[in-house]
């Protein structure tokens, strides 16, 4: 009987071809857009005191009435104003009225209806979905990544498939640890807006959306 052992260098030159990606590139999950997302993100996983700009000033707080804008957020005032010109906000009672942007309406008992709240001051606490995410669920990643370099070792995956997949959890893990994030709760007008308390969850799509939650995602980047 005779045995003969070849050796494949096409197939090592393969699995090396895909260590070496794994080598070169990482995943980064995150969130990615204007300047305001990533103000949102940061206060709510740091915590934030926001105060207006200049003393005399007021912070715009949306109420339920608003609407969402272009990037998924509440409109801004101007937003607002762009988009219906023909319903102007205007502060019931002038400038030492009452804390509220209106629109007229007639339909309502006090003949407006309110868009946005002036506020002095608004105190986010932390609520750190990313950082609980990161430490509860590292042995996960970690088997993950020992599990997918010995498929790509075997020629059984690639290396951008694994970097695929680990991308695919983290987000899905985030966007669960989003979900079932109840403390600290919301305010009391915060509930009210929304119609329930999930501090991370927009009101949209019926509490299981919203902008923040579909902004995640992932990137395949250069080391």
């Amino acid at each position: 009987m005779s045995i003969k052992i070849t050796d494949d260098k096409s197939d090592w030159d393969a699995i090396k071809h895909e260590i070496d990606i794994l080598n070169r590139y990482m995943v980064v999950i995150g969130f990615w857009g204007n300047d305001r997302l990533i103000e949102i993100v940061s206060a709510l996983e740091y915590g934030a005191d926001i105060k207006p700009h200049k003393p005399d000033g007021w912070l715009i707080i949306p109420s339920k009435n608003d609407e969402l804008g272009e990037d998924g957020l509440p409109m801004s005032s101007s937003e607002w104003d762009e988009k219906h010109p023909d319903q102007q906000l205007f502060r019931p009672g002038g400038k030492k009225g009452a804390h509220v942007l209106a629109v007229k309406d007639a339909s309502s008992d006090t003949g407006f209806k309110i868009i946005f709240y002036l506020m002095k001051e608004v105190k986010i606490p932390s609520r750190p979905f990313l950082r609980k995410t990161s430490i509860e669920y590292e042995q996960k990643y970690i088997r993950l990544t020992q599990v997918g370099v010995q498929r790509v070792f075997e020629g059984r995956a690639t290396g951008k498939g694994l970097l695929d997949k680990l991308g695919a959890v983290a987000v899905a893990d985030i966007q669960h640890e989003m979900r079932r994030l109840y403390k600290p709760g919301n305010a009391p007008m915060t509930i009210d807006n929304k119609g329930f308390n999930n501090p991370l969850i927009g009101k949209h799509a019926g509490g299981q959306g919203g902008a923040l939650i579909n902004k995640i995602t992932y990137k395949i980047i250069s080391k």
